[in-house]
């Protein structure tokens, strides 16, 4: 009985360990095939791609944090443009090393703060499903000098369904009360958007994040709105990624990619770009120049 319990044990060890050093294979790969196809790419060691702004070398910094499981930024191309198009340099963050949840906040914390040091603070974080939980959760974590101006969390997801119930357990949003901001600091602005259509997460979790921020209005500014497809059309939860190359992506991504290349990019990008008007200019995204995508 003892040996057999080992030998089931020894498996289940040496099959995560199998995943993860597959896992940060496909990672690696993916970032590579990223930087090849984007002439403005590089890949930055301990963070992942920064996508310079082919039009602008003073560009200030956006940032995506990708949803769970998505790593690869051509699944992203689309927003990325869309960012480049209003002035920004985009850095695609990887936060995520494996397919399990632990860690994940404090990792990204980690990326923020390298960014900081390397390319100064990110004018705005624009993070999908669990990248925009976990988005919220690691800015929680942050001082107050250290949190970025804005939040752009596009339809946020924590592991559960859209009915609230856990299905599998990705991400749990722990919620601490930030610290104390500094004396004529600007409230962090969040902006939390949800797709009418969404059945994958729904907006509960939209708007337990709207409830949360409420208690500390010194801290935080939030708001929530809701796109609406037009009629005949469909968004649903992967609308930021509409037109996502799926062809080389890991087999377990496939069908949810499939419904997100069925997604019309016309209708997505016209929902991208109300998203993205939510964010407020500063002087330096010189928001009344838009460059060609």
């Amino acid at each position: 009985m003892q040996a057999t319990i080992v030998i089931v044990c020894c498996s289940l060890v040496l099959g995560l360990i199998g995943t993860h050093v597959q896992f940060v294979r496909d990672l690696r790969r993916a970032l590579s095939s990223a930087v090849s196809v984007a002439p403005t790419a590089k890949v930055v060691s301990r963070l992942g791609v920064l996508f310079d702004n082919p039009h602008r070398s003073d560009a200030p910094l956006a940032v995506v944090a990708h949803g769970w499981c998505l790593y690869d930024p051509k699944f992203y191309s689309l927003l990325v443009a869309l960012l480049h198009e209003r002035g920004y340099k985009v850095a695609f963050l990887s936060y995520q090393r494996n397919y399990l949840p632990f860690g994940i906040v404090a990792r990204f914390v980690r990326q923020l703060r390298t960014l900081l040091d390397e390319f100064g603070s990110p004018e705005v974080i624009v993070g999908h499903s669990g990248g925009a939980a976990t988005a919220i959760a690691a800015t929680l974590a942050l001082p107050a000098n250290e949190r970025p101006g804005q939040l752009l969390l596009l339809t946020p997801g924590d592991g559960g369904d859209a009915e609230g119930r856990s299905v599998i357990p990705l991400l749990r949003l722990h919620w601490a009360r930030p610290p104390e901001g500094l004396p004529g600091h600007t409230p962090t602005e969040v902006r939390v958007v949800t797709a009418s259509d969404d059945a994958v997460v729904g907006s509960v979790v939209a708007k337990r994040i709207i409830e949360h921020l409420k208690r500390w209005p010194e801290h935080f500014l939030s708001s929530h709105t809701e796109i609406v497809p037009k009629s005949g059309t469909r968004l649903g939860h992967l609308f930021p990624m509409a037109g996502a190359q799926i062809a080389d992506a890991p087999a377990i991504l496939r069908h949810m990619l499939g419904d997100a290349a069925e997604i019309p990019p016309a209708a997505a990008c016209d929902a991208l770009e109300k998203c993205l008007d939510l964010i407020k200019p500063s002087r330096s995204t010189l928001a009344t120049e838009r460059f060609p995508s």
